[in-house]
């Protein structure tokens, strides 16, 4: 299911958001379309929440160290 937010406007294209029933077909056509729409000046991120986003930012400096150290994280 894929839907645009916003109303349209003179400004540039509105962003669409699509929503995968199953995380295999998600995996799949991510790296199509980024590597597709990249060609044409579009990006492709996925949608998520300001709350998982933050703690993702809080915990950054923390991966990176532990890379450089060799450690394997994910």
């Amino acid at each position: 299911m894929i839907h645009r937010l916003g109303k349209p406007n003179n400004k540039g294209p509105r962003p669409n958001i699509a929503r995968f029933l199953r995380y295999t077909d998600r995996g799949e056509v991510m790296p199509q379309a980024r590597k597709h729409l990249k060609e044409k000046d579009f990006s492709v991120f996925d949608d998520i929440p300001n709350e998982l986003n933050d703690l993702r930012k809080k915990h950054r400096e923390q991966l990176k160290d532990a890379r450089k150290k060799g450690q394997i994280i994910y």
